[in-house]
């Protein structure tokens, strides 16, 4: 069988695990990773339709519905399971394993993910920290973003009604201090956020400032910053 002929059968079988009326997690996780690796095995043979980016709209969007699909559904004891193999993959679970093994601690003991929010994200920010710089920072990115109100984590009303605007639509970063030397917690997602517009479409209170800063090490950040609390809403800077 071909790259060709797989491609399609792996659609084929992504179809099936979507219309489904109940959720297979074994099964949904076997196409997952069979997706993975189909472009893994790909990019790593140097194949043409990879290195062409000629993927067809129907397959790209099948592995984004699918990806979503399978986050929005597993259990909680797996995303717990990837988390802390990711951490304990990392080269930083080498030299930080004393701080590393209480996050591991912290995620092990976790009942329901709401707890990561709860109190303005009290816990959250406990393992945020020692977490980012590990493998296991994209799994518990997608536990934050697509199974809590993460915009619970901020005390400003006016900037949680920001991040409801923008969540579906732009893919949640990080949360917690900013790249600039701002004081309070952020929440950064990776797309462009233009101010302005924002605060006319959802008519914002003058409490809400924009804000713009670039850096060519640390990064380049755009958002709204509430002055009362301290706390901001930011996304990348395209150009």
């Amino acid at each position: 069988m071909n790259h060709e002929e797989y491609k399609n059968e792996l659609v084929k079988r992504a179809k099936s695990v979507l219309n489904s009326n109940t959720f297979n997690f074994e099964e949904t996780k076997s196409i997952v990773w069979d997706y993975k690796s189909f472009r893994y095995k790909l990019a790593y043979n140097k194949a043409t339709e990879f290195l062409e980016g000629r993927w067809s709209p129907e397959f790209q969007k099948i592995n984004e519905d699918l990806d979503r699909y399978f986050v929005l559904n597993k259990p909680l004891f797996d995303f717990k399971n990837e988390i802390i193999d990711g951490i304990k993959r990392s080269t930083t679970y080498k030299t930080e394993r004393e701080k590393l093994d209480e996050v591991v601690q912290k995620i092990s003991e976790l009942k329901h993910q709401n707890q990561l929010i709860e109190n303005h994200g009290e816990l959250h920010f406990e393992i945020a920290k020692l977490i980012f710089p590990t493998h296991g920072r994209f799994e518990y990115m997608n536990l934050i973003e697509y199974r809590t109100n993460f915009e619970e984590i901020l005390k400003s009303k006016a900037l949680q009604k920001v991040v409801k605007y923008i969540k579906g639509t732009g893919k949640l970063y990080f949360i917690g201090p900013a790249w600039s030397s701002l004081k309070g917690n952020f929440i950064y997602f990776e797309t462009e956020i233009n101010p302005k517009r924002m605060k006319k479409i959802l008519n914002l209170p003058d409490n809400l400032v924009e804000h713009k800063w670039k850096d060519i090490k640390a990064g380049k950040e755009q958002g709204l910053i509430d002055g009362n609390t301290g706390e901001g809403v930011l996304g990348t800077i395209v150009n």
